[in-house]
């Protein structure tokens, strides 16, 4: 579990500062509506979930538990966790938070970090086995290549994985291929490559506009 949050660098140029804020609030908007897609399934995937403790007044919610898998000292994992810890507050300040049945939950997020960018598809398979066995669902991933891997280990615990990172249109196609096992595997964004690039594009003639 990550202890420690690296803030993003600053940009001297305003434009510049001006518009990496933009993309910055549309990431985090992105990754909000990730976790509430997230808690939507709650109902149908966690009914036998209990509630607090016992006695007389208002138990206590009880927890939901979402990993939060990225590469969380670089830009990506950053912003994973930045628009997670702001759907967290969202939601745990209603007053009701989320209900199971009769049972109000609080969310709390176990950050992992998957070292994606610098490391190897191994320390992301190492990073989630540690974390697996105490969270409800799975949102995040970066590069491909490693979320193919440690994928997997959500995969073999029944465990939803919402991906925002990964666009490689053969991560969703082996949902159709081999349902059975890829069952719990979702896609948020991006879509698909040619949605990557196109993304891109349209951010570099942002940016481009700007001077």
């Amino acid at each position: 579990m990550v202890d420690r949050f690296v803030p993003a660098p600053k940009v001297s140029s305003d434009k510049i500062g001006a518009t990496t804020r933009t993309n910055k609030e549309v990431e985090l908007k992105k990754i909000v509506f990730l976790i509430i897609a997230t808690l939507l399934v709650v109902g149908l995937v966690l009914p036998g979930c209990g509630g607090g403790g016992g006695g007389g007044g208002t138990p206590a919610p009880a927890v939901i538990k979402i990993a939060v898998a990225g590469p969380m000292y670089d830009k990506q994992g950053l912003n994973h966790r930045a628009g997670a810890e702001m759907a967290r507050d969202a939601i745990n300040a209603l007053s009701n938070k989320v209900m199971v049945g009769n049972t109000s939950h609080k969310i709390e997020l176990v950050f992992v970090d998957t070292n994606e960018v610098h490391g190897s598809p191994s320390d992301g398979v190492a990073a989630l086995t540690a974390a697996i066995g105490g969270v409800d669902f799975v949102v995040g991933g970066f590069r491909t290549e490693c979320v193919t891997a440690y994928r997997e280990v959500a995969m073999d615990a029944g465990k939803i994985f919402m991906n925002c990172g990964a666009a490689t249109a053969a991560l969703q196609a082996s949902v159709f291929t081999n349902y059975t096992k890829y069952k719990y595997w979702f896609k948020a964004t991006p879509y698909n490559e040619v949605f990557l690039v196109t993304s891109l594009m349209k951010m570099m003639g942002t940016i481009g506009g700007a001077w």
